[in-house]
């Protein structure tokens, strides 16, 4: 006989992930191997996730269809993570955008409060690290 404790914690697992299905995040990378990872990651915690291989391709995604989130490298050939987030912001205000970078803390901190973005995570960066971030956004 399968105990009721054990149904609670199955329906709440198909609750979190019927939740998380419905949550679309928009991941803006030039790096193919890490718009992979952040694929995997991010599917993996039940997100539909789509890919743009640069800033220009973003936007365009962006303004055809509906995000919950916006993750974005900070340094791309075509644009940078700023003027992203910048416009993100402008189409929809309520939109959680996180940049990510391989800078360091120094350079980017300081440009934080005139920027746009809700937050930075700092490369390298683990997938709990991840995880919690995309949970506290959404």
């Amino acid at each position: 006989m399968i105990s009721e404790s054990f149904l609670m914690l199955m329906r709440a697992a198909v609750n979190f992930e019927e939740k998380n299905l419905k949550k679309r995040i928009l991941v803006i990378e030039e790096e193919e191997a890490i718009r992979n990872l952040f694929s995997i990651m991010l599917s993996k915690m039940a997100y539909v996730v789509s890919l743009a291989e640069n800033g220009r391709h973003g936007l365009n995604y962006f303004e055809k269809n509906a995000y919950d989130l916006v993750i974005c490298d900070l340094t791309m050939d075509d644009t940078d993570g700023w003027t992203i987030a910048r416009h993100i912001k402008e189409k929809s205000p309520h939109t959680p955008v996180i940049l990510m970078t391989g800078w360091g803390k120094e350079e980017i901190l300081p440009q934080m409060p005139q920027s746009r973005a809700d937050f930075v995570m700092f490369k390298p960066m683990g997938f709990q690290e991840v995880k919690h971030t995309v949970e506290k956004f959404l």
